[in-house]
């Protein structure tokens, strides 16, 4: 409940189970929430002696456990066997406790509920949350400069192991910076503050020299500050590159672009894997995401912005439309190996049998748009669109 009218309502989810371990892309969905978000990640870091002696009474108390029941208890050998596991890997890493809690804003106490609902969901099984009731006001305090060890929270710490914890926010955080106008240059190495700057402000034709070695990235700079640019203006942009640089731009890009070779036999396959087992324990996680955003881009419709431009509105899925996509889009993908050349790959009639087989209404009307958008019918698969 806000104390000063025009305040926000705020609600702090925090964790409580943990099943993977935490690195950027867990998080990563959080950002493209339509509501205001702030992330506090913990960390307790155990000396060798303390871990060992968790880990030590771990065992102990479990095989106590198993001395006193006859019947066979998985849970209790499965601890047993991460507990042994844990004091093994001890000579090379380190344990950590760790809690993440989520602060999650909304304008009325209604829209609050949604939201929190919105941002626990859409972490799915990877972080399972929880709102505790009575100890709001204290883990609100992780989101400001108090210690830990002075937080009266109701603490549900994870047991993680790691060679080392990074962070991406120097030792505070990131400054602001002073001004958003123009286009994203890159950071301050001093103050890890970004740096924008329009050298295009007031029509102006500004002229500058970059200087670097052969091969540092001259040629590569002003196509990503062009695209930056064009994009700026609310652009969509489709770059034609001769000399294979599309590769690395891609890269520089990440999810903001998507690199094609094409050519006269050459189609665009949407449900080509672009992820694989290198890029992380969440590639397939990563994967769904993209595919999910090409058919959002693909089934979208023209529209007109309030300043006359015409654009491509990207469908937006339903919670219950995402849902049954992801979990077909998962199947499939189970059955095809990450190394599987190109003609192994699933294509969008694939997903739609997929879809269709869920026999659930939002699947089915789901399987029904793209069936008529791939074949322009329903129920005939005689003939491709221009989209199939």
């Amino acid at each position: 409940m806000p104390t000063r009218p025009g305040d926000p309502y705020l609600s702090v989810l925090r964790t409580y189970e943990m099943p993977v371990t935490i690195d950027a892309t867990v998080l990563h969905p959080l950002m493209a929430l339509p509501f205001d978000v702030a992330i506090a990640i913990d960390i307790r870091t155990l000396t060798t002696n303390e871990a060992n002696r968790l880990a030590e009474g771990q065992i102990n108390a479990a095989r106590a456990a198993l001395r006193g029941n006859a019947a066979v208890d998985p849970v209790t050998e499965q601890r047993i066997i991460d507990a042994e596991r844990v004091m093994a890997e001890l000579r090379t890493q380190l344990l950590h406790q760790v809690q993440v809690a989520v602060l999650v804003t909304a304008p009325s106490a209604e829209a609050l509920d949604i939201h929190r609902a919105t941002a626990r969901d859409r972490l799915g099984v990877q972080l399972r949350m929880e709102a505790v009731p009575g100890s709001q006001s204290e883990l609100l305090r992780l989101f400001s400069t108090t210690p830990a060890t002075q937080i009266d929270a109701a603490w549900r710490r994870v047991d993680m192991l790691s060679k080392g914890v990074g962070c991406l926010f120097g030792v505070v955080g990131y400054h602001r910076a002073s001004s958003v106008d123009g286009l994203f240059w890159g950071r301050d190495a001093t103050r890890l503050a970004p740096i924008y700057y329009d050298p295009f402000e007031g029509r102006k034709s500004p002229h500058a020299v970059v200087i670097g070695q052969s091969g540092s990235g001259k040629t590569f700079l002003l196509n990503e500050i062009t695209i930056r640019a064009a994009a700026l203006d609310g652009y969509q942009v489709i770059w034609i590159d001769a000399f294979e640089n599309g590769l690395r731009l891609e890269r520089a890009l990440g999810h903001g672009g998507r690199c094609y070779k094409l050519g006269l036999g050459q189609t665009i396959n949407l449900l080509d894997l672009v992820y694989g087992p290198e890029d992380g324990d969440h590639w397939l996680l990563n994967q769904v995401q993209h595919v999910t955003t090409q058919l959002a881009m693909l089934m979208g419709s023209p529209a007109v912005t309030p300043d006359g431009k015409r654009v491509l509105e990207p469908r937006v899925f339903s919670h219950r439309e995402a849902g049954v996509l992801d979990r077909a889009l998962m199947a499939l993908y189970a059955t095809v190996a990450p190394d599987a050349i190109i003609s192994e790959m699933p294509i969008v009639g694939d997903l739609v049998q997929a879809l269709e087989s869920l026999g659930e209404h939002e699947a089915t009307e789901l399987a029904r748009d793209m069936r008529v958008m791939v074949y322009g019918s329903s129920t005939s698969t005689a003939n491709a669109t221009r989209a199939g």
